[in-house]
């Protein structure tokens, strides 16, 4: 199984950026200046650890792959901006390319549409066209081959993993994709997988990629999601309910489709009031859901080579699609990515093995707490003190370790029970999350804590799964 978190490139200063909306701008331009249009409604969305970076320092891209690398994500796909011959916001993906200190997998999605001022891809107020040729079809693929055959690049059964944004909008798209084909045969001895994504009228009405040449499709929410539009004063756009989408990980189709996952949307930041969209509701339990469902749906559908899922997005910050951890909340995001794939990795095994034993169910439960904890984030030094009167961060995690064993074996010697038996896990007294950051649930909304200590709970809300709650002495 891998996820992939799409990665946007706009961090950074380029000339034709500066032209087009005034010098200094990036993604984050739109991003500070967002603006509430509720009182429900959360804007400005900020960054915290990682800050308003900057992708023209390289330690960046190294800090965000430790920190996806560490709760699940197994490769970020970086939209490919390419106008007849020119490039735009290469800069980031060329240098993870040319670094190879950069373990981190990737792909490429070649965003083949027109730059507009509306940052929707269509005909109005085009900033740079996108024209289509042959020739020109020819000159992208010696462009990126040496990236597609890359050993950290994503592949298929050996084939690169290519994905194509707006492939209707060729005239020619078949012998568009015989030429790629034939190149990288010719050149590299190497077949690609192609992908294209269900958005604008695919995602209403999908055709089989295979009748263009293409090996298979995506979902990309908020593409197919369920929304309506609605016109009210200082709003006019469609507005979804986030936690609906989840059904969409169950979909059938009459072809290949890739499962994809968004953490949520709301595209004011770049957008404003006009023609915006907003989902509604969207969390780190909800999406976990989304994604626990998702998983399910590519082990069950998929062969083990082919067990890809999407995500929207790794850094989306002016459609608010982040992974990243936000001020809102946090890295919650993230630890719901790693508690999914943990839960998943345990329920796959029992039902591997059909293990109906308490006994051995906990020693598996067991193993797999031992071996991965929900967050690798450690409380300050005062907290983890204050909890088990040691500053020494490896103590304070094997005591946890500790505590949570007993309660293992507890459960399976006593009550032929485990973990995963119960809906709803309350530890009374939590702290900073010692015995928590071990727990795997049945579901991700099922862990609840509750402490005296404002700062232990208020760590604990901000770092891992679950509702954490403080109470009076």
């Amino acid at each position: 199984m891998k996820l992939i978190a799409f990665y946007l490139p706009q961090y950074h200063e380029i000339p034709e950026n500066n032209t087009f909306w005034g010098d200094g701008f990036t993604e984050w331009t739109n991003v500070k200046k967002a603006k509430p249009i509720s009182k429900k409604h959360v804007q400005p969305r900020l960054p915290t650890e990682l800050g308003f970076y900057d992708l023209t320092d390289d330690s960046v891209r190294h800090k965000q792959a430790q920190l996806a690398r560490q709760y699940g994500i197994d490769a970020w796909c970086y939209y490919y901006y390419r106008f007849n011959g020119k490039r735009l916001l290469e800069m980031p993906l060329d240098r993870h390319f040319q670094d190879k200190n950069l373990s981190m997998p990737f792909l490429i999605c070649w965003a083949n549409e027109n730059w507009t001022r509306t940052w929707d891809g269509l005909d109005r107020e085009v900033l740079i066209k996108q024209e289509h040729s042959l020739e020109d079809d020819l000159n992208f693929i010696k462009e990126v081959a040496p990236m597609l055959a890359d050993t950290r690049y994503v592949k298929i059964e050996n084939k690169p993993v290519l994905l194509i944004y707006r492939p209707e909008l060729w005239t020619s798209i078949k012998q568009t994709v015989s030429i790629w084909r034939n190149y990288m045969r010719e050149n590299y001895n190497l077949e690609i997988y192609l992908i294209r994504p269900l958005a604008f009228d695919q995602c209403i009405k999908p055709t089989n990629p295979e009748d263009i040449g293409f090996d298979a499709a995506y979902q990309f929410p908020p593409f197919g999601a369920v929304n309506r539009y609605v016109n009210t004063p200082g709003f006019s756009g469609n507005l979804g309910d986030y936690e609906n989408c989840k059904q969409m990980a169950s979909w059938e189709y009459n072809l290949k489709v890739f499962r994809g996952v968004m953490t949520g949307f709301d595209n004011t930041p770049r957008r404003k009031n006009n023609n915006t969209g907003i989902f509604l509701n969207n969390s780190p339990v909800l999406y976990g859901e989304w994604l626990k469902e998702a998983i399910k749906y590519t082990t069950k559908n998929f062969k083990k080579q082919e067990q890809l899922i999407f995500i929207n997005a790794w850094n989306e910050w002016g459609e608010g699609a982040i992974l990243e951890p936000c001020d809102q909340w946090g890295r919650k995001f993230l630890t719901a990515t790693l508690a999914t794939l943990i839960q998943a990795d345990i329920e796959k095994a029992i039902h591997a093995d059909n293990l109906k034993n308490a006994y051995y169910m906990n020693n598996l439960i067991l193993q797999e707490g031992m071996k991965r904890e929900s967050t690798t984030e450690m409380p300050p030094e005062d907290l983890r003190y204050a909890v088990v009167a040691n500053k020494d961060p490896e103590f304070f995690r094997s005591t946890g370790r500790d505590v949570y064993l007993d309660l293992t074996l507890i459960l399976q010697k006593y009550f032929n029970k485990t973990w995963i038996d119960f809906e709803t896990i309350l530890d009374f007294g939590c702290g900073c999350g010692r015995l928590c950051r071990f727990l795997p649930t049945s579901t991700l909304s099922g862990l609840h804590g509750v402490d005296t200590m404002k700062e232990a709970i208020e760590w604990c809300a901000n770092n891992l799964i679950g509702y954490y709650q403080k109470i009076e002495p």
